[in-house]
């Protein structure tokens, strides 16, 4: 008898043959659904590979580079040399200061100015206890300050001291960081392309890595800013265009910055640590934008009352010529001459 032929189709290649177990069933287009995450992964070690070899500046823990410049070298201070004066404060005393001329005239150890640009008091507390005062043990810290530090005038302060304590670094040591943040830090200790992604949003800061000059930063032995050295004072036409006098036009003392104040100094006395505060000199134009004569002295006392109560010394405002400064507020390099020898003589009878 014939035998019929089998018309039937044969089983889909993911279907057994009657009588055989099942096949598992495997998509014809794995492979290419596959191919997208396999290039994406590909690109990302690449990456990590890349930047490994380029070796890109380190990324900001800092708020500003100046600050992340002083703190390396703090440490690095404290670590070789027994420091005598660290000077705090903002712009008025980083540009003011020059800790070597300090140090020779003052007959007194090594010095460094650990004053950030545009700092507040807030900032200056967080500052001097968290960095200045552990990482480099000075035997005395000066806060050389203006009547800017303690106006509550200024909005200004409230910004720079949001981003100051916002900052990594400073966030980690006041136990303030995020869990975001901190999960971030980690993988960033073996993931390069992680830790360094901050800086390769901006990839033209690759091609200088030179955090010690800048806008207003020309930072040179010790921590002293030069950057205002060879600039000379602005005629009268053009005083408000190198800086604003609306905020101090509102002086008003602010007793929360006042507290900061204290707080430093009482930390500093707890410490062990020498302190004295310094009110910066300025120029008879800066005394014209402030609501008169009066808030200028009001300035005066309540820099000496904080200084008094902290047993700490105190060196009272003064009112230089223009010819010494580069505003009416910051020292040009004449100026930082004469202010830094001054410092020396009062600061050096003090001990």
């Amino acid at each position: 008898m014939a035998v019929l032929p089998d018309l039937r189709p044969d089983p889909p290649a993911h279907e057994a043959p009657p009588g055989e177990p099942p096949r598992a069933r495997r998509p014809r287009n794995a492979r290419i659904r596959a191919l997208p995450l396999l290039v994406a992964l590909a690109f990302v070690l690449l990456a990590e590979l890349g930047v490994r070899a380029a070796d890109p500046p380190a990324p900001l823990e800092w708020s500003s580079a100046e600050a992340q410049v002083k703190v390396d070298e703090l440490a690095a201070l404290g670590r070789s040399a027994d420091i005598d004066t660290v000077f705090v404060g903002s712009s008025v005393a980083d540009v003011a200061i020059d800790p070597v001329r300090f140090a020779a005239e003052s007959g007194g150890g090594p010095s460094y100015n650990a004053a950030l640009l545009g700092a507040d008091l807030r900032s200056i507390e967080a500052w001097v206890t968290h960095v200045v005062v552990p990482e480099a043990a000075p035997a005395r810290v000066v806060l050389a300050l203006n009547c800017r530090e303690i106006n509550g005038a200024e909005d200004a302060q409230d910004d720079y001291f949001r981003d100051f304590v916002r900052a990594p670094a400073m966030a980690r040591l006041l136990g303030e960081e995020r869990t975001l943040d901190r999960l971030d830090r980690r993988v960033g200790r073996w993931s390069e392309l992680v830790r360094y992604r901050s800086v390769l949003r901006t990839p033209w800061s690759l091609l200088d890595d030179d955090r010690r000059s800048g806008v207003n930063l020309e930072l040179i032995e010790g921590g002293y800013n030069a950057a205002y050295r060879e600039r000379s004072y602005p005629d009268p036409a053009r005083l408000h265009e190198v800086l604003f006098p609306g905020d101090i036009a509102d002086f008003r003392v602010d007793p929360e910055l006042v507290a900061a104040l204290d707080r430093t100094l009482s930390g500093l006395q707890d410490a062990g640590v020498d302190a004295a505060v310094v009110h910066m000199p300025v120029t008879a134009d800066w005394l014209t934008y402030m609501p008169g004569p009066a808030a200028y002295e009001e300035c005066d006392r309540v820099l000496a009352a904080s200084a008094a109560a902290a047993g700490a010394t105190f060196v009272e405002g003064r009112v230089l010529d223009e010819s010494l400064f580069a505003d009416p507020i910051h020292v040009n390099g004449r100026g930082s001459d004469q202010v830094t020898d001054l410092l020396a003589a009062e600061l050096g009878a003090a001990r």
